[in-house]
Formats: structure tokens, sequence, C-alpha cells
């Protein structure tokens, strides 16, 4: 599996302990000491966490179980992994070169000069 795949999996069971818990996100949220929006980034997949706490507290407000709370520990810990291998096989990005930065005075006297008639 890849991350993505890990990620997706992970976001579908949290989107199942939500829907089945009842509660917002933002209920969520609050109860895990996460903000809404942080608990909808796990739920949509969007950002794995990279530490499994988030994770495990969302799991105790939706009221999980020991079996539940296993997989997602082993999809959290695929996705994270996976994330470690993407990272590394990613090209590095070299530095960037020493840009002609010139400050604003220079560049506002420019414009004077073709403002004026």
């Amino acid at each position: 599996m890849t991350a993505g795949e890990h990620g997706r999996a992970l976001a579908e069971l949290l989107v199942e302990l939500k829907r089945r818990s009842g509660h917002s996100y933002e209920r969520i949220g609050a109860k895990a000491r996460l903000s809404r929006s942080t608990v909808h980034r796990y739920c949509s997949g969007a950002t794995v966490p990279v530490a499994f706490g988030p994770l495990e507290r969302i799991a105790t407000v939706c009221r999980a179980g020991r079996d539940e709370r296993a997989k997602l520990f082993r999809l959290w810990e695929g996705a994270d992994a996976a994330r470690g291998r993407d990272a590394a096989s990613a090209p590095s990005v070299p530095a960037p070169g020493k840009r002609n930065r010139t400050g604003w005075w220079p560049r506002r006297l420019r414009w004077k000069r073709l403002a004026e008639p």
C-alpha cells in the first residue's frame, strides 16, 4: 500500500467511527482537544498526524473498541511509514540561488519617474 492508500483507509475508518458516534467534527474536536478543522482533515484523508495520540483521542471520543483501535493504529503506522518512504524517494530540491533583490525604494523611484509627465 502507498501512503495515499493507507491514508484513505485510515480516513474511511475515522469517518465510520464518527458516523457511528453521532458526534459532529466540532464535538469530537472539543472532546479530543483538537480543532474542528484538524478532525475534518484527518477524516477526509487530507493529512495524517505525525503521532498516533490525536487519533487515539478521536477513537476514545467515538467509543471505538479494542479491535478498531488496533486497526486504526495499524493503518496509521502504514501511512506514516509510507509517508517516510515517499519523502525519501522524492528528489531533493536544490537551494535557491542568490536573488537580485532590490529594496522597495529604487522601485518606487523608477515608478515615480515613469509616472511623471
